[in-house]
């Protein structure tokens, strides 16, 4: 059944799910990026200073630390006026600009919810790679590195072996070779639908013409003896005729005829027992 402008209610409940799921979704790495805070607040209250003191840590431990340099800037970005949160940035950690300091709570955002991405990034790939896939891969693709540890066919062990400017290269050239194939696929599904049109159109123009119209008649016409007729077998007393088997044997040879459009007479018409016909010669008992 369809609901006009917003599709069929199938249509209608599948969107709903899709609307459910990345609502879903987004609830999840958002109580996953807060799990994350609390544990780098020690469960405590938002303290400025501490949090600095914090974020500087995580900073002064290099890769394995930027991951806490990240949470800490993200805290430091939600509980402050944007000017303070610049003057924090200037005043204590003069080499992080602001474009860098983006860049390390992205990290961060990102690492909050993907477990085996953190860790390989901690643990082997290091930040700066880490980072160059967040900036060259989309969101779903990310999640399928965390899933299964390729993106765009390279594995773990090859990304760690790249550095950062080989893995920019690689992941460009993947993208590229990517968008060629949707671009070469979406072409072909154009020329597809332009074919299509055109048979649509001649279709539309043959449809039009005079005999087929006459034709189109021919069948409404026929349609309305059809019912026509159903609605005199409806009329029909079966009891009175049932034991009449010539007069029964008509009514089913006319129903037969009709066919599937019989299916409206109650069952139980086409099921009784048809009265045998009266032996030739008469009755010999």
């Amino acid at each position: 059944m369809s609901t006009g402008r917003f599709g069929t209610a199938a249509e209608v409940i599948e969107d709903a799910k899709v609307i459910k799921m990345n609502h879903d979704e987004q609830h999840a790495a958002a109580a996953a990026l807060e799990k994350e805070l609390k544990e780098f607040s020690g469960g405590l209250p938002y303290d400025q200073a501490r949090v600095i003191e914090r974020t500087q840590d995580g900073f002064r431990q290099g890769v394995h630390g930027f991951y806490l340099a990240g949470l800490g800037l993200i805290l430091l970005h939600e509980q402050e006026e944007v000017h303070t949160y610049a003057l924090i940035l200037e005043q204590y950690f003069p080499g992080v600009s602001r474009r860098a300091a983006f860049n390390y709570m992205q990290f961060a955002r990102a690492a909050s919810k993907l477990p085996n991405f953190k860790q390989f990034c901690s643990e082997r790939g290091g930040y700066s790679k880490g980072l160059t896939m967040l900036q060259s891969c989309s969101e779903a693709q990310m999640e399928e590195f965390d899933e299964t540890g390729e993106v765009f066919g390279y594995t773990q062990d090859q990304i760690d072996n790249m550095s950062v400017l080989t893995l920019k290269k690689a992941l460009r050239r993947a993208k590229e070779k990517e968008a060629a194939a949707v671009k070469k696929a979406t072409g072909k599904t154009a020329e597809e639908n332009a074919e299509l049109k055109a048979k649509v159109d001649e279709l539309s123009t043959a449809l039009a013409a005079p005999d087929l119209e006459a034709a189109v008649k021919l069948i409404r016409a026929a349609n309305k003896k059809v019912d026509d007729a159903l609605q005199l077998l409806r009329r029909v007393d079966w009891k009175l005729v049932s034991s009449d088997w010539t007069v029964r044997l008509a009514a089913l040879q006319v129903t037969n005829l009709i066919g599937n459009l019989v299916s409206t007479i109650d069952a139980d018409i086409l099921s009784q027992e048809m009265p045998e016909p009266p032996a030739k010669g008469g009755n010999d008992a």
